[in-house]
Protein backbone atom coordinates (compact mmCIF):
# COMPACT_ATOMS: atom_id res chain seq x y z
CA UNK A 1 0.00 0.00 0.00
CA UNK A 2 1.34 3.44 -0.91
CA UNK A 3 0.32 6.75 0.61
CA UNK A 4 0.32 10.43 -0.18
CA UNK A 5 -0.22 12.74 2.80
CA UNK A 6 -0.04 16.52 2.81
CA UNK A 7 0.34 19.13 5.49
CA UNK A 8 -3.24 20.21 4.80
CA UNK A 9 -4.62 16.86 5.97
CA UNK A 10 -5.39 15.39 2.56
CA UNK A 11 -4.54 11.70 2.22
CA UNK A 12 -4.54 9.22 -0.62
CA UNK A 13 -3.89 5.61 0.29
CA UNK A 14 -3.39 3.05 -2.43
CA UNK A 15 -4.56 -0.43 -1.65
CA UNK A 16 -3.46 -3.47 -3.66
CA UNK A 17 -5.38 -4.61 -6.69
CA UNK A 18 -8.14 -7.06 -5.76
CA UNK A 19 -9.18 -7.23 -8.57
CA UNK A 20 -8.71 -3.48 -9.15
CA UNK A 21 -6.48 -1.02 -7.32
CA UNK A 22 -8.29 1.19 -4.82
CA UNK A 23 -7.33 4.77 -4.02
CA UNK A 24 -8.85 5.78 -0.69
CA UNK A 25 -9.20 9.57 -0.53
CA UNK A 26 -9.55 11.47 2.77
CA UNK A 27 -10.01 15.21 3.21
CA UNK A 28 -10.49 17.91 0.61
CA UNK A 29 -9.76 17.11 -3.03
CA UNK A 30 -9.23 20.66 -4.22
CA UNK A 31 -6.96 22.79 -6.38
CA UNK A 32 -4.08 22.28 -3.94
CA UNK A 33 -4.38 18.51 -3.71
CA UNK A 34 -5.54 17.59 -7.22
CA UNK A 35 -2.00 17.42 -8.72
CA UNK A 36 -0.83 14.84 -6.16
CA UNK A 37 -4.05 12.88 -6.59
CA UNK A 38 -3.62 12.98 -10.36
CA UNK A 39 -0.06 11.65 -9.98
CA UNK A 40 -1.34 8.68 -7.96
CA UNK A 41 -3.94 7.89 -10.64
CA UNK A 42 -1.40 8.24 -13.43
CA UNK A 43 0.95 5.81 -11.71
CA UNK A 44 -1.82 3.22 -11.65
CA UNK A 45 -2.58 3.79 -15.34
CA UNK A 46 1.11 3.53 -16.21
CA UNK A 47 1.13 0.07 -14.60
CA UNK A 48 -1.52 -1.01 -17.10
CA UNK A 49 -4.55 -1.23 -14.83
CA UNK A 50 -7.82 -0.65 -16.64
CA UNK A 51 -10.21 -0.65 -13.72
CA UNK A 52 -9.58 1.76 -10.87
CA UNK A 53 -11.71 2.32 -7.78
CA UNK A 54 -11.61 5.63 -5.92
CA UNK A 55 -12.98 5.25 -2.40
CA UNK A 56 -14.49 8.64 -1.57
CA UNK A 57 -16.07 7.69 1.75
CA UNK A 58 -13.64 9.91 3.72
CA UNK A 59 -13.53 12.72 1.15
CA UNK A 60 -15.00 15.85 2.75
CA UNK A 61 -14.97 18.21 -0.24
CA UNK A 62 -14.28 18.26 -3.97
CA UNK A 63 -13.87 21.32 -6.19
CA UNK A 64 -13.56 21.80 -9.94
CA UNK A 65 -9.86 20.81 -9.94
CA UNK A 66 -10.69 17.53 -8.23
CA UNK A 67 -13.55 16.92 -10.64
CA UNK A 68 -11.25 17.69 -13.58
CA UNK A 69 -8.68 15.17 -12.34
CA UNK A 70 -11.35 12.47 -12.14
CA UNK A 71 -12.80 13.32 -15.56
CA UNK A 72 -9.35 13.30 -17.16
CA UNK A 73 -8.49 9.90 -15.69
CA UNK A 74 -11.86 8.53 -16.71
CA UNK A 75 -11.25 9.66 -20.30
CA UNK A 76 -7.80 8.08 -20.32
CA UNK A 77 -9.17 4.80 -18.96
CA UNK A 78 -12.06 4.81 -21.42
CA UNK A 79 -9.61 5.16 -24.31
CA UNK A 80 -8.25 1.75 -23.24
CA UNK A 81 -11.66 0.17 -22.54
CA UNK A 82 -11.21 0.85 -18.83
CA UNK A 83 -13.46 2.18 -16.12
CA UNK A 84 -13.14 4.51 -13.13
CA UNK A 85 -15.42 3.56 -10.25
CA UNK A 86 -16.34 6.03 -7.51
CA UNK A 87 -17.21 4.33 -4.23
CA UNK A 88 -18.77 5.77 -1.11
CA UNK A 89 -19.67 9.28 -2.23
CA UNK A 90 -21.36 11.22 0.55
CA UNK A 91 -24.78 12.68 -0.27
CA UNK A 92 -23.19 16.12 -0.50
CA UNK A 93 -20.45 14.99 -2.89
CA UNK A 94 -22.89 12.94 -4.93
CA UNK A 95 -25.04 16.05 -5.31
CA UNK A 96 -22.09 17.86 -6.91
CA UNK A 97 -21.79 15.04 -9.45
CA UNK A 98 -25.53 15.24 -10.11
CA UNK A 99 -25.58 19.02 -10.54
CA UNK A 100 -22.67 18.89 -12.98
CA UNK A 101 -24.19 15.87 -14.76
CA UNK A 102 -21.01 13.88 -14.12
CA UNK A 103 -22.98 10.96 -12.68
CA UNK A 104 -23.42 9.73 -16.23
CA UNK A 105 -19.64 9.47 -16.74
CA UNK A 106 -18.74 7.32 -13.77
CA UNK A 107 -19.68 3.97 -12.40
CA UNK A 108 -20.92 4.76 -8.89
CA UNK A 109 -20.67 2.12 -6.22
Amino acid sequence: MTAHDTSRGFRVRRQPADPAPVLAVAGELDVYEAPGFRNELEAILDEGHRRVVVDCSAMTFIDSAGLAALVDMRRRLEAHDGVLVLRGLSPRSRRIFEITDLVRLFELD
